[in-house]
């Protein structure tokens, strides 16, 4: 799967601001794993959200730069966080969940260090509660996990992050984790943790959802580790059975926002 570390569900907007058809047709087509038409819905929203406060169009941007994120574009989506941050008051709930989001696309696009400082910069927040610091923490151990054993940790986060109303972010968590279970050599806790995130993407997003392949290609790994090879064959045949996600042309992101200018 693509490495979106955990998206921190986002507050709703102010009664009687909400661009529900377009909003809602995005969610529906991010639960197909459809992150282009996902995006495009998104951008009708942000548009159409006026007049519209800074808290909320940073809400709007949250999720569009999710979607552009999971769909393959981090650099779009950093300078859309970096613009709810200029406009956001300095005493917002949504300021630390905007360095969160910043974090996250930075690390997608490879800008390890300058993810580490907005993720500190979110984990400091005084506006945080259990859930914040838990995403800020949950993020840290995953950047670290192929250098430190982080596994312990996960696992002690995991029951508050799985309360999350996001499936994507619930099923993003538990893959993580199973991967930092088998990282830990701890096969029956990874295989458990598939078995629930697989649930949650059957039951709440959609069968042929792509991160159903990341499920089964870690569970044909658990196999390779075991000496089953017939088992691991068997688990990357059920991957590649799943529709292939389709890339993005670059024209149908702003070359404004690849530039750092949304």
């Amino acid at each position: 799967m693509r490495t979106l570390l955990f998206a921190l569900a986002v507050l709703p907007l102010s009664a009687g601001q909400d661009p529900v058809a377009a909003r809602s047709a995005a969610s529906a087509f991010a639960r197909r794993g459809d992150w282009r038409g996902a995006e495009f819905q998104q951008r009708q929203a942000l548009q159409s959200c006026r007049p519209c406060t800074p808290e909320d169009a940073a809400v709007l941007r949250a999720e569009l730069a999710g979607y552009l994120t999971l769909g393959g574009f981090p650099e779009a989506a950093i300078p859309l966080w970096n613009r709810s941050l200029a406009e956001l008051p300095s005493g917002s709930r949504l300021r630390a969940t905007s360095f969160l989001g910043l974090g996250v696309a930075l690390h997608a696009a490879g800008r390890t260090r300058e993810a580490q400082k907005a993720w500190a910069t979110a984990c400091q927040a005084p506006t945080n509660g259990i859930l914040e610091n838990a995403a800020c923490r949950f993020n840290v151990s995953v950047a670290r996990m192929d250098s430190a054993p982080v596994w312990s940790e996960m696992e002690e986060l995991l029951p508050i992050l799985l309360t999350v109303d996001g499936a994507i972010s619930r099923a993003t968590v538990l893959l993580q984790t199973a991967r930092a279970a088998d990282m830990a050599n701890r096969p029956n806790r990874a295989g458990a943790l598939l078995d629930q995130a697989d649930a949650v993407i059957v039951g709440e997003l959609d069968e042929k959802h792509p991160f159903r392949a990341a499920v089964f290609n870690a569970r044909a790994h658990l196999a390779v580790k075991s000496g089953d090879k017939k088992q691991a064959a068997l688990w990357q045949k059920k991957a590649r059975k799943l529709p292939e996600q389709s890339g993005w042309e670059r024209g149908t992101v702003s070359i404004e926002e690849l530039k750092g200018k949304p």
